[in-house]
């Protein structure tokens, strides 16, 4: 039987300072990263951990039970800004639960166990404990509301129980994305332990080193999700089977996406030392304000990732040169981002 670690995805943001900044990250030549003593992380063979190679995914017929509500997140809440740190946050590529090309703005309520999206039905997928996962996992265009468990190592996916799928074991992180190009999400999980991905359906890859921030994202534009990771020590982005990227510095946030809308992900990140929007070829933008989370997303459904910042002070979420729409409450669960590190807190 697998377990899994207790993981989220959530991702932090916050207002509107809409300013051209100067300050330019210094981009230099990085190294490839060294796994298991001297390997080239470019040469690493894939291994199979031999407890994965014996657990195949099973189908789960339970879930997670609640009943859907119709109910709206609080307007105006009352909340007090909190110190935040944001290295574990990755946005999703896209949560977009209606298939009409738009991001939606969305929270899992850990409260009561319910998923809030805006301008539609409040429905209930979720029990204490449970890992949000959203991905189009049937391939209809659509983005499936789904969970994992860690005390079981299962994948629940709502109305659709004949999906829900064990894969993982205690300790990984769930890394959900669309690794075969086929247009379904993928089950996926890195194991930090090993520094292994496994991805349901192929072999398993050692990418990474055990302090790594897992980064997967589309970053050649071919149409599936690439294996990535972040080094924190060194500021370095290593895409499996392509040159390493230097962007970024401590405590930056990651917030991969793409910028210009051209098919392919950006490397970039928000600095909350300055609000500033770091977008490697591009220059930097200042939108946000101190305790802000960034959230960005394709909110207008042009193609390209645009910048956003959720204000939790106010319950805000403010969308630059677009709009700013109030839409959540204090423990609120932003879905647009993922928690690398599966730590179960979506501030830490």
């Amino acid at each position: 039987m697998i377990n899994v670690k207790k993981f989220w995805f959530l991702f932090s943001l916050g207002i509107v300072l809409g300013l051209v900044s100067c300050n330019y990250l210094s981009v230099q030549e990085a190294s490839t990263p060294t796994i298991n003593g001297d390997e080239i992380m470019t040469q690493i063979a894939q291994t199979v951990d031999a407890e994965m190679q014996k657990e195949q995914p099973e189908m789960i017929t339970n879930t997670p039970e609640p009943e859907a509500e119709e109910e709206a997140p609080v307007a105006t809440p009352s909340l007090e800004v909190q110190p935040v740190q944001y290295s574990g946050a990755v946005p999703y590529s896209h949560i977009d639960f209606d298939g009409d090309g738009i991001t939606d703005i969305a929270v899992l309520r850990i409260s009561n166990g319910k998923w809030y999206v805006k301008d539609q039905e409040v429905s209930s997928w979720y029990q204490e404990g449970d890992i949000p996962a959203p991905g189009d996992y049937d391939g209809d265009g659509i983005t499936d509301k789904a969970v994992f468990r860690p005390s079981t190592g299962t994948w629940y996916i709502k109305d659709k129980s004949d999906m829900n799928t064990k894969w993982g074991q205690a300790g990984d992180v769930p890394m959900p994305g669309d690794y075969d190009g086929d247009g379904d999400t993928d089950f996926a999980i890195f194991r930090p332990s090993n520094a292994n991905w496994y991805i349901i359906g192929q072999e398993p890859i050692k990418w990474g080193n055990t302090e790594d921030i897992p980064v997967p994202c589309d970053y050649d534009g071919d149409g599936d999700t690439d294996i990535a990771v972040y080094r924190l020590e060194n500021g370095n982005w290593y895409v499996k089977d392509q040159s390493p990227v230097s962007w970024g510095q401590a405590d930056d946030i990651l917030v991969p996406g793409d910028y210009d809308g051209n098919g392919t992900c950006d490397f970039a990140v928000y600095r909350p030392s300055n609000s500033t929007w770091y977008i490697k070829d591009q220059e930097p933008v200042k939108w946000g304000y101190p305790g802000d989370i960034p959230v960005p997303g394709d909110y207008n459904g042009d193609g390209a990732t645009d910048i956003a910042v959720l204000r939790t002070a106010e319950g805000k979420w403010y969308i630059m040169d677009q709009f700013v729409v109030t839409w959540y409450q204090d423990g609120d669960y932003p879905l647009s981002v993922r928690d690398t590190n599966a730590d179960g807190d979506p501030y830490q």
